[in-house]
Formats: C-alpha cells, structure tokens, sequence
C-alpha cells in the first residue's frame, strides 16, 4: 500500500512538473499583437500603418468621402514615422460613384479585389510601372471607364478585373511586359494561350485558335455581344466567364472541354439554344442560371455530374431529354417544373428511344428535334396514353418516314410516285397518314369576346397553323354556330358589326390533300347595354369588351352561356371561359375545356366572389353545370392586397401559382398546400410575399425541404414556420 502511494506521488510530481514546462514554453512564446494604428487624412482617406517595416495600406475611405479627384499619397507620417503607401486594399473605394479621376503613386505595388467596384464615374485610371498584382474584380462596375493601360511590372491579373465596364473599349499593355499582351484591346497572356478580358461590347466575336483558356468573367457583362465561337483549342472555361452577357444569342463550344464551370452563362438572357459536345462530362453551379429564353434542352449522356441550380431559374425551358440511366437529380438541378420530359437510351444500332416522363397538362403539341447527340429518334414509349400531338421537325431521312405519332419505328414511304414525292393516304380526314405524316399541326385559341349591342368596330380572327414541312398549300372554311359562312375562306375572319344579341362560336376547318382538322377559335357574347351591378365594385374593371379584365363582369355570363333573349341553346364552356363554382362562391378560367359525357376539364382559380372572405378552401375538383374540372392554377393577383382572407387550404391538383397572388395579404395566417406538383417555375414572382410574417405553411412530407426552398423564393418571410402534413 505505501509502495502505490509513493508511486502515485511521483507519477503526481512529474504530471505538474510537464502542466508547468508547457506553461513556461507557452508563455515564453506568446507575443503581444500591436493595436491597429489607422490614420485618417483630410480628403478622407483612411491608412492602416504597419510600424514593423513602415508601410502603409489604403484601407478604405471615409464615410464623409465625396471627392470627384483623388491623388493617393506616396507615404504618410504618424508622430515623426514615415511610412510608405504600398497597396489599395480590397474594397476601399467601391461605390465611390463620384469619382472620376485617381492618381496612384509608384509606391504601391498591389491593388486588392473590388477596390474601385462600382465607382460608376471613374474614366481612366493610370496605373503606374510599380503595380505587380491587380487582384479580382478591381474595376467591375466601372461603367465610364474607356481606356486602361496595363504598366510593364504587372504579373498576376484576377478574374472579372474589367466585368461590367460597359464603355472600356481598349486595353493597352506595356510592350516591355513579359506576361501579357495587348491585341486589338483585348487582354491576352504573352503566349496567347489565355484570354483574360475582353473589353470591346458589341457584335460577334471568333476566340483565336491559339487560345486554350478563357480566363473567369473574362466577356463578363458584354451586354452587347451577341454571338461567340471558341475553338476546339479551348480546353477551359473559367467561372463566370459569360454570365451578364444579356445578348448572347448562341454559344459554340469547344470539343474539348470537359467542365462547364459555375455560373459560366449565368442570366444570358437571350440565349435559345445550347449545344454540349462530348467532351463535356461536368456541369456545375448554376452553370445556365435564370437563361430566360432557353425552351428546349438535350443533356448529352457524357454529361455524368451536374450540380445544384445548374439550370435554376430558366423560366422558358418547355422540354427536357436526359439520359434514362442519369445519376442527378432532376429536381436539384433546378429542372423539376419543366413540363415535358423525356428520358432516352440510346440503342446499340446509333438510334434513341425516348420515354415520356410527363407531359404539361397544358400542352398540346410536343416538337421533337430532329436527333439526339446525332442518334435518330426511332420510338417515344408513352407517347400513345397521351391526348397530345408529337411533331417531328425532320420527317424525312435517307429515304424513309420518322413516325410522328409514337415513333415506334422507321417505315418506308407510303407510296412512291418518283424519288422526289411522296404518296400520304388519309383513312378520313381526321387521321394521320399510315406512317404518321400529318401536313399541319393547329391550336385551339378559344378566346371569349365580350361585345355590347351597338358595337363599331368588328374583331379579327385567325386560325393558327403549324405548318409541318413548310410547303403545303392549305384551305380554309370557317363556320359560326357550326354553319358554314359563304365566302369565309382565307386564314382570317372579321366578326361582322351590327349582331344581335346572343352568343356565337367560331371556328375554322384547315384542309389539305385529304387531312383537315377544325380550329376552335372564339366565342363572341353580345349583350344589352347595362348599368354595373352592385355586384361590380367600383375598384374593379368594368370594360365590357374586355371580359378577361374581370370575370365578374356584368356583359360576361361565365356562368350561364344562355342567353335568354336569343333562344339558343346552352353552349359548354371552351377554353378561355369563364365560370362561376356557386358552391364556393368562387370564379374560374377554363384552361381545357370537360363535357357532360364524362370528360373532365380543367381550371384556374381567379378569385373569391366575394373578397370579405376570410377562410378559402380552392378545391381538387369542381362540378359545373354537370361538367367536372380540376382546379390546375391559381391565377396571378387572385388575393392580391386582400385585407379579410386568413386561411387557405390548396388542392393536391393545383401546379402553377401565379404572380403575386396572395401578395400584401396581411392577415394570412394559416396555409395549407396538398398538392405535390409545384416548382419554382410554377410559382410565380413574390406569390406570397407581404403574408403575416407568423404565418404557418403546412406543406406534404414528401415536399417539405423543397417547398420550404421554394416558397422563401417567392415571397415568404424568414420568421414563417413550416409543418408537415
């Protein structure tokens, strides 16, 4: 026992005797940090003063600062020191937008990122033969800056130094520089192999064959360029090297790069198309971000890895093709509410077989390219439980037909007069040909036009056409309640001034070598001139010819499309109508038209009838007049700036909500969503925004993170709380 206690007394002992070794090293090596000392000049210039080696940093500008003309100092002295100015730091003069001039001296020898961002007046800067390193985004946002020579010691550039400097036309680079070059104002290393910035903004431009890297931002906020070919040299594209270019309209990438880098196109607003080369494998962060006009898109099945929001926001895009074995997320990548999409395999002859993944409720036709990755489409599997058109925009290779309806395989031509003509035979005139040519494609407008006995002025109509080859010659018929109208045989029709009062249908038979199909284009209301209702407040738009100004209209019968004064018939709402659910007190747009024989049409949700309504339940289904819809949308300002709702409950059908719709309501506490359909896409720009900032969404489980993304997009306040349901 004695011996395990002078044992544990020497373990003791050498314990506290390493705790103080420890101590006295730690001690021994600590050294005191000198406060910053700063020293603020009379224009307003702030210094931080390093009393180690006397140098000196430009570290910001004062709050007071409002100098249109600025020469920084070569040194500053503090209490008899002499301390000589070496850098501009980051972010020291950005936002100064008076400022147009500036003098640096030849002391300093770097200037940090953003450290002129923005100074929107600034028209040239010399930089003298002392500057070695400009760091990023030195002059982005410098829009009146027109000219920038690039001094003789300068060795390292940062990405985006001249983003968004809309007037810089030349930059001008020191001959004697051993690491850069100046060609035609653009902004190259010495060996040509890099393009750092290209300042000119206008036009078309060819990258030179002897470049195999764009530089980040390096076209950056070119807002008019509008066309760019970059050569099969080109093996890397740095991030952000096009984003803000507003007018680019197409893109030719090279063969040889493997990684679209983060937000290389970001909002190129103006780009339609894009093509991936094989070589592409990676497509990262919001690669294409909020491309507007970006409708169609193949991912190339080379493509193996694409990150979060790579296509985000790209509002437009209609169709997608993806390869069926891909390993991303459709949803993540910011593609979830595209409507058609289709996935491909690609077959061991160099053909594809598209599989149809889902298909917009509101569409109609679907146009398919003419290949994919150079690969013939041969069959779409799902293509035929659809009550869609699929178009081809190639009908015709090497001899044979593409099957247009179902694709479901590669037939010989139907009959052959010569080799220059084909022979379509049409069973009725309703039918495609055997190998699923059809001539044309049309789209049902359905338009409702509201009219007041009395009108002047009569309203055109016209029949929209596709045509599919871009050759045939069509015919025209049209008809008013179904009856022929003599002499109406071009593509439009002026409704006649001077009717009746009474509703009138309009619709018009396109024909060609023995196929025809009838477009339905408009439903005329002409009505008795009346006083506004009690019913139609006075906030509300009261034009009676223009009905889709407001649905409650007294000249708009939605809900009745019986006139009692013409004698005729009920007439089922078309497409464009609008009607009223009397169970709900609530009004609709027909966005497809049902019938009481069972088929079920659709709607959207335009408002409550009555805006005192506190709680709102918008419905899966509703039956009207014997014919049953879905509730498909909410439409656009249907709650705006409502001051009683407090509750709403939406249906598990509803997919699109549109802008602004339940804006500025402030007493909305309580919002449940059943529907799993929604995307960013769908909702609408600031749809809940100005909700009560305690409101409760609950939302499905299955959505509950990507609704909880989403409705914060659109609106949401950050202290909403979110359940599942």
């Amino acid at each position: 026992m004695k011996r395990n206690l002078k044992y544990t007394k020497r373990i003791t002992s050498i314990v506290l005797a390493m705790a103080l070794a420890v101590s006295i090293v730690t001690v021994s090596e600590c050294k005191v940090q000198a406060a910053e000392v700063t020293v603020t000049t009379a224009e307003g210039l702030i210094f931080s003063l390093n009393e180690e080696d006397n140098t000196a940093i430009l570290k910001d500008v004062s709050a007071s600062f409002r100098a249109t003309s600025v020469t920084v100092p070569a040194t500053i002295t503090h209490e008899t020191v002499t301390y000589s100015v070496n850098t501009i730091n980051y972010w020291a003069f950005s936002g100064c937008s008076k400022l147009s001039s500036i003098t640096i001296p030849d002391s300093v020898t770097s200037i940090g990122e953003y450290a002129f961002n923005n100074c929107t007046s600034l028209e040239t800067v010399e930089i003298p033969n002392s500057v070695t390193k400009l760091y990023g985004n030195v002059f982005s946002g410098c829009s009146n800056l027109t000219k920038v020579n690039i001094p003789a010691t300068l060795t390292r550039v940062g990405v985006g130094i001249f983003a968004g400097c809309v007037n810089l036309s030349n930059i001008s680079v020191d001959s004697e520089n051993a690491d850069f070059l100046s060609e035609n104002g653009i902004l190259y290393s010495k060996d040509k192999k890099t393009l750092y910035a290209y300042p000119t903004a206008a036009g078309n431009y060819v990258i030179p064959s002897t470049v195999t890297t764009i530089h980040g931002s390096a076209f950056r906020g070119c807002s008019q360029l509008t066309n760019i070919t970059i050569p099969s040299e080109v093996t890397s594209i740095g991030s952000y090297a096009f984003a803000d270019c507003t007018k680019l309209e197409t893109v030719e990438i090279s063969e040889n790069v493997t990684t679209i880098e983060n937000n290389v196109f970001y909002n190129c607003d103006s780009m339609e198309s894009i093509s991936f080369p094989e070589s592409v494998t990676t497509i990262r962060w919001n690669a294409f971000y909020d491309c507007d006009k970006l409708t169609t898109l193949v991912i190339p099945s080379t493509v193996t890895k694409i990150n979060d929001d790579a296509f985000g926001e790209c509002s437009s895009l209609q169709t997608i093709f993806y390869p069926a074995d891909a390993d991303y997320d459709i949803d993540a990548i910011g593609l979830a509410g595209v409507g058609c999409q289709f996935s491909y395999v690609e077959n061991e002859d160099g053909t594809v077989t598209l599989t149809v993944e889902s298909v917009a409720d509101d569409m109609t036709s679907i146009s398919l390219p003419n290949d994919i990755g150079g690969m013939k489409i041969v069959e779409v599997e799902g293509v035929d439980n659809l009550d869609i058109d699929v178009v081809c925009t190639d009908h015709i290779f090497k001899g044979y037909h593409c099957l247009t309806s179902g694709h479901k395989t590669v037939c010989k031509k139907c009959g052959v007069v010569d080799d220059s003509e084909e022979v379509h035979v049409f069973e009725n005139e309703n039918e495609a040909c055997i190998c699923g040519y059809v001539p044309f494609s049309v789209s049902d407008t359905n338009t409702t036009v509201a009219l007041t006995e009395g009108y002047q002025e009569s309203n055109v109509l016209t029949a929209t056409v596709t045509l599919t080859l871009g050759s045939e010659t069509l015919t025209y018929q049209w008809y008013e309640n179904d009856v022929e109208i003599d002499g109406a045989t071009a593509a439009n029709y002026h409704i006649p001034t001077g009717k009746t009062v009474g509703t009138y249908t309009y619709s018009c038979k396109v024909s060609c070598g023995g196929y025809a199909k009838l477009v339905n284009v408009c439903v005329a209301k002409i009505s008795e001139k009346a006083d506004v209702s009690e019913d139609n407040p006075a906030d509300e738009p009261t034009n009676p010819n223009n009905p889709a100004d407001d649905p409650t209209s007294p000249n708009t019968p939605a809900d009745d499309s019986t006139n009692p004064e013409d004698g005729q018939e009920n007439v089922a709402p078309k497409k464009g109508d609008k009607i009223k659910d009397v169970k709900k007190l609530a009004w609709y747009k027909v966005t497809k038209a049902g019938t009481t024989d069972g088929k079920v049409g659709t709607v959207e949700y335009l408002k409550p009838v009555s805006k005192k309504k506190k709680t709102v339940s918008i419905p899966a289904t509703i039956t009207v007049d014997g014919i049953k819809y879905k509730v498909t949308g909410i439409a656009s300002k249907a709650f705006r700036n409502n001051k009683y709702i407090t509750k709403v409950t939406i249906g598990k059908y509803v997919s699109k909500i549109g802008s602004a719709a339940f804006y500025k309501c402030k007493k909305l506490k309580n919002i449940t969503i059943k529907t799993k359909k929604l995307s960013t896409k769908k909702v609408g720009k600031s749809a809940f925004k100005g909700i009560n900032s305690k409101a409760t969404v609950k939302v499905p489980k299955s959505k509950y993170k990507a609704y909880k993304k989403l409705l914060k997009r659109k609106g949401v306040g950050k202290k909403v709380k979110f359940a599942k349901l």
